[in-house]
């Protein structure tokens, strides 16, 4: 037993001199139980004090916990050895005497487990021994005393009173137990009738209650009978059925001991149950009788017994399976032919209309299918179609049963025939990547290459979903038609592009797919190849000689395939596109956006998603010409047109022929809008007419917005501000800034160089100084004037022109920015200058 702790020590001599415990104060007790050696033992512990014997007696085993009483109900097998081991133990023990190990078992457990009858008779007439205590699994020394069958430790227990009726956790009681474990003669020790096993002359067990203890059921509702049946148990089942027990009581998936014979026993058991009154149509869980368990089970012998005895042929479960359809799906082709030859009917159906062909296929079990076609009259059953319009010949090539695809063909399956998705065994084959099964259904009909589905897909655009490049060869040698489009308008091309696999893609583009195919959103494959972040396969279409004629079309969203990679966060497809050697292309494009407006370039999106890419742009932009880094003659040139893109209109020139399916016309979708000189071209329009959107649109606006810093940082940035300001900033800075100074020295000088109109120490001031007519001058002024009393400088009054002038300037200048921005000319600059 694997509890059982051995000890590997010295053994002690038979004639130990030991003296007293002093001179072995170490002593392994365990080892002095193990070696029977009772005398030592019972000199050492009479040496010691009543507490130092206590201590030293219920000790335990680190590993195990079991104490010195335990090692003995395990180690002791000679009558009078245990008796005085046993006697100089409980001695000492006191409460001990029912210690539990680490299993919860007490030193009764023990003993009764191990069949160690001269221990039990030991410790059973010490009033301390709890004959009741359960161990971890709830079960008592009877249980464990049923357990190995030993009828001596059964009696004895009994005798002392130990609970027959006592259950452990599993509802099992000791009958249970011994008839699950075969043990005839414990089993009529703890059921003993009036005529023997009579103890002072009474009966351990009236007749009743023993009948009602054998019928008892555990948790799972199983019988003692239950239990013999299943473990093959005859002659412990003829003793319970003999006694009364009920052969038809249901456990709680509804078995009765029948249903458990069909199932594992030989046709000995099941008679015996037939004989004491089992019933042969019993219902089990899902209305399984005892016949269709036994054909399931592939068990010839019980199905033709219980065909004799009038089972039902053709009752069928809950899922309408009949004992034939039951064999068919357990695979006995001797119980399939037995049930054939009694006349089984070969046509019935299951709940999800499958025949005995398809049970057959999806058995895997060619011997019973070969059987099913030998059948007369059954070759309709071949191409009948289960509830899902799947053929047994769908189901043997969605699972590569090839030997069975094989045998199906030569025997008249259709290949052509489709399922309620309209798909062909071909499909079926080719969805779950069998090449070899694809291979054997092409070889008897080619034309099954270009049937489709009800979504329109080809067996190719089934095996360009999944990635299968061996199949999607096959299908190619075959004649598949590589430019067949579905319901969406996809081609194999482009459904492979969207599972990614780089062999599919590579043999579809070797076997001449095209390129240039649109999907009902007029997006073509590298589109989703971008789209679903397939960097290898990007990268397999940049590689190609043609590149140039696809790689800057746009979709229906007026997107390129790096606004696509950009928008789904592809950031391995991002730069593979932009290390390219097409990057400015795929630069120029703009799309609108509801959330940020017109003109979104590739290059504003990487500003706000992606700016460690957007740096790559920024170096891309900068050219440097220079043998080496010391190079006198080293020149470094800047490219704006990313940056600065006010006059950029990108894809203006060809937005006819970009959505269309023709490949003719330009496939870079951008005007030319520099000369050689890289200065804008006249008459070149801004792609907005709103100031403010060109303002806030900006690259180097939306940096500042964003908080891009690094960005902002850049040389290509620190270059285009230096240009402007050198171009036209400072110009329009510095003549602004003269244009307000001459302002103010003529505002100043006017102020200065005008006196006041009546100064209270005017020599002529009387009351009517202060009136004004409405066309003239105070006439006190005027005389004073004629009398050269009140003159104004010739600059303050040249002055007050320029005044005048310039007023109405920057007064249109305000007007001309109100036309042009609206509304928005209420911001906060505005309103701080006025």
């Amino acid at each position: 037993m694997p509890w059982l702790r051995q000890r590997q020590s010295s053994r002690l001599s038979a004639h130990l001199p030991l003296r007293s415990s002093k001179s072995y104060p170490n002593m392994n007790l365990f080892q002095v139980i193990s070696e029977g050696k009772e005398g030592v033992l019972h000199r050492y512990l009479e040496d010691l004090s009543d507490t130092s014997r206590r201590l030293k007696v219920n000790d335990r085993d680190k590993v195990t916990g079991a104490s010195l009483v335990h090692q003995a109900s395990m180690m002791i097998n000679c009558e009078d050895s245990a008796s005085l081991m046993v006697q100089t133990l409980m001695s000492a023990v006191g409460d001990g005497a029912n210690a539990i190990d680490a299993w919860g078992m007490t030193p009764l457990h023990h003993a009764a487990l191990s069949g160690n009858s001269h221990v039990v008779r030991c410790l059973l007439p010490y009033a301390s021994v709890n004959k009741e205590a359960t161990d971890k699994q709830g079960r008592t020394a009877l249980h464990n005393a049923a357990t190995v069958g030993d009828t001596e430790v059964v009696r004895l227990l009994l005798e002392h009173g130990a609970n027959v009726n006592a259950v452990d956790k599993k509802g099992l009681t000791a009958v249970h137990i011994a008839a699950k474990e075969g043990s005839l003669d414990a089993l009529r020790t703890l059921c003993s009738d009036a005529d023997k096993d009579m103890v002072n002359g009474e009966r351990p067990l009236e007749q009743q209650q023993a009948a009602e203890l054998l019928s008892r059921k555990d948790k799972q509702q199983m019988t003692p009978l239950h239990y013999a049946v299943e473990g093959k148990h005859l002659e412990v089942a003829r003793y319970l059925l003999e006694r009364g027990v009920n052969p038809d009581a249901p456990s709680c998936t509804g078995h009765t001991a029948l249903h458990l014979a069909a199932m594992h026993c030989g046709e000995a058991m099941c008679r015996l149950l037939v004989e004491h009154g089992a019933t042969l149509d019993a219902l089990a869980e899902e209305n399984r009788t005892p016949l269709l368990l036994a054909a399931t089970s592939d068990r010839a012998p019980i199905v033709a017994f219980l065909l004799d005895r009038g089972a039902g042929l053709e009752d069928c479960d809950v899922h309408g399976n009949t004992a034939l359809l039951s064999a068919v799906d357990g695979g006995g082709v001797d119980v399939v032919r037995l049930l054939l030859a009694r006349g089984a009917e070969v046509g019935r159906r299951n709940d999800r209309d499958q025949n005995v062909f398809h049970l057959a296929v999806l058995a895997k079990n060619a011997d019973v299918l070969q059987e099913l076609l030998d059948v007369r009259n059954s070759e309709y059953l071949i191409n009948a179609k289960d509830s899902n319009g799947d053929t047994p010949l769908h189901h043997a090539a969605s699972n590569a049963f090839l030997d069975i695809v094989q045998l199906l063909l030569r025997h008249g399956a259709n290949p052509a025939a489709k399922n309620i998705s309209e798909e062909t065994t071909l499909h079926s084959a080719c969805r779950y990547n069998y090449p070899n099964v694809v291979r054997e259904i092409v070889k008897h009909d080619k034309r099954l290459v270009k049937e489709t589905d009800m979504q329109w897909n080809t067996p190719l655009h089934a095996a360009a979903y999944g990635g299968f490049s061996e199949t999607a060869g096959v299908l190619v040698e075959a004649g598949a038609d590589l430019e067949a489009k579905n319901y969406y308008e996809c081609t194999p091309l482009t459904v492979a592009c969207q599972n990614g696999d780089f062999d599919t893609v590579a043999t579809l583009l070797g076997a001449g797919a095209s390129v240039h195919s649109v999907d009902k959103m007029k997006n073509r494959p590298l589109h989703i190849a971008a789209q679903f972040g397939r960097e290898t396969v990007v990268k397999l279409l940049l590689n190609r000689r043609d590149v140039r004629d696809f790689i800057c079309k746009r979709n229906a969203n007026r997107k390129n395939c790096l606004d696509i990679a950009i928008e789904e966060d592809h950031r391995n497809v991002v730069e593979a596109l932009l290390k390219s050697s097409f990057w400015k292309e795929l630069l120029q494009n703009a799309t609108d956006s509801e959330q940020n407006g017109v003109h979104q370039t590739p290059l504003r999106s990487l500003i706000r998603s992606m700016p460690d890419l957007a740096t790559l742009v920024f170096e891309n932009c900068v050219v440097v010409e220079a043998a080496s880094d010391e190079d006198p003659n080293k020149s470094v040139t800047y490219h704006y047109q990313f940056l600065d893109d006010a006059f950029a209109s990108y894809g203006a020139a060809d937005d006819s022929g970009d959505e269309s399916d023709s490949d003719s016309g330009s496939s870079i979708p951008v005007r030319k809008l520099y000369d050689e000189r890289g200065n804008v071209l006249p008459g070149t329009p801004l792609y907005s007419r709103d100031f403010g959107t060109l303002k806030h649109n900006h690259p180097l606006m939306i940096m500042a917005d964003e908080k891009r810093r690094a960005l902002l940082g850049h040389e290509l940035c620190k270059s285009l501000l230096v240009h402007k300001w050198e171009s036209y900033g400072r110009y329009v800075y510095y003549g602004t800034m003269s244009v307000y100074v001459l302002f103010l020295a003529c505002l100043t000088s006017f102020a200065v160089g005008t006196p006041a109109p009546c100064p209270l120490d005017f020599p002529h001031f009387n009351t009517t100084c202060s009136f004004i007519s409405r066309f003239n001058s105070c006439a006190v002024i005027g005389e004073a004037s004629d009398e050269g009393l009140y003159m104004q400088t010739e600059f303050a009054r040249r002055a007050k022109t320029i005044i005048f002038i310039v007023s109405v300037i920057f007064l249109l200048k305000e007007m001309f920015q109100i036309y042009n921005t609206r509304w928005n000319y209420l911001d906060l600059e505005n309103l701080s200058e006025w």
